[in-house]
């Protein structure tokens, strides 16, 4: 055999040697009980090649704690929005072409991305990914119910209470860029039954590493700690990063209809998206809506109230991370996790929508411009949310 050959047919044996060795601790890793598994490390993923998606995946925190009623919005949401793509696929034999192509991973919990690599790299699994977020961090029930109180009292001090309820990015009272203390595997306060009995049954809640709030960070600590995520893990490919309400009902099929017709080609040209149902400065200014944005500390240009609201993933890794200093991040914050999500998109002057530059600008996928149907908000009880699900498909009645 010549010397040429005899290397190349050494090289393909080493290779296949090295991807079979690969396929075998990855094969372990999904064999292991699901609260033991390990995340894949970015080593193992770098050595397989990407699939290739024909659209990035949608990752988005549904905002909740722990209370009877949260515990029943949630109940809603898996039996109802959740469980649209799931309850299609079952039941393809005997719904007339409705389960025709529908794959029941399409919407899966970050919790299955992170720990089934299977089901990640699937090129087209999971385009939405959900995951029920709540503080679980020490606090105290004033600070959940006399928030406003807190932030009016504690405003010269930057929201430096005696537990930190924001956490931004290299802040050396929180995580700074190590993402296990950015949440945690079990909540440091005490928990209802009902939360307990429903962790032992579900996989799909993550504890922030701060106490529940509802104005004094969360967002802006679920954002940072999506930046980071997505920045350490880019083989699982998520474009975009938001939060929705747990009173929120979302038709996921209208709402990627609505991307695929109208928004496909934005989404391929711009880096830098803000989307949700948009309210420009000018009317939040009126006495509509109380006159919040006329406030000197708001900055932007408008902004999506948090029923359902997201940004691009390169946005999140600019605003949340190194594109803007820890120093600007104190500078925007203002009462308001919405209006608040609204000034760290506009924090950097150098992204607006006012310029022609396509790499500076920020594109708006404005749900009122024909996606304003996509969901329904606010549903405040279980039977609210269940029997809108009837109202809108009602062979799952």
């Amino acid at each position: 055999m010549e010397w040429p050959l005899r290397r190349l047919v050494i090289a393909i044996v080493f290779l296949f040697l090295s991807i079979n060795n690969l396929n075998n601790q990855l094969l372990l890793l999904d064999d292991q009980p699901t609260n033991t598994k390990n995340k894949l490390t970015s080593e193992m993923w770098h050595l397989l090649p990407l699939p290739e998606r024909a659209w990035e995946r949608m990752l988005f925190g549904i905002f909740t704690y722990d209370n009877t009623n949260e515990f029943d919005l949630r109940k809603a949401a898996r039996e109802t929005h959740l469980n649209y793509y799931k309850y299609y696929s079952e039941n393809a034999d005997s719904i007339h072409g409705e389960g025709d192509n529908i794959r029941a991973d399409t919407i899966c919990s970050l919790q299955d991305l992170l720990t089934n690599s299977t089901l990640a790299r699937d090129a087209e699994s999971c385009r939405i990914v959900y995951t029920f977020v709540t503080g679980g961090g020490i606090g105290n029930e004033y600070l959940k119910r006399h928030a406003k109180t807190i932030l009016r009292d504690d405003k010269d001090n930057n929201n430096a209470l005696a537990f930190k309820t924001r956490c931004l990015y290299d802040d050396p009272d929180c995580g700074g860029q190590d993402i296990n203390k950015w949440v945690l595997s079990n909540p440091q306060v005490n928990i209802s039954e009902s939360m307990a009995s429903e962790l032992q049954e579900y996989d799909d809640i993550t504890f922030l590493s701060i106490p529940e709030n509802h104005e004094l960070g969360k967002t802006d600590t679920w954002f940072t700690y999506l930046a980071i995520l997505t920045s350490q893990h880019p083989e699982l490919q998520i474009g975009f990063v938001g939060k929705c309400d747990s009173d929120n009902l979302i038709r996921w099929p209208i709402y990627l209809d609505w991307i695929e017709r109208t928004q496909k080609d934005a989404i391929a040209k711009y880096q830098y998206i803000y989307g949700g149902f948009m309210v420009n400065k000018y009317i939040c200014s009126g006495k509509t809506w109380g006159k919040v944005c006329t406030k000197p500390e708001f900055i932007a240009e408008r902004f999506a109230p948090g029923a359902f609201v997201y940004i691009s993933t390169p946005l999140a890794h600019h605003v949340f991370m190194n594109g803007t200093t820890l120093e600007r991040k104190r500078e925007v914050w203002i009462i308001g996790e919405d209006l608040q999500l609204g000034n760290m998109v506009y924090s950097d002057p150098n992204i607006t929508d006012n310029e022609m530059d396509d790499n500076g600008k920020l594109y708006i996928m404005d749900h009122r411009r024909g996606g304003n149907n996509v969901n329904f908000h606010p549903l405040k009880t279980y039977d609210d949310i269940r029997n809108k699900w009837y109202e809108l498909y009602p062979d799952q009645h």
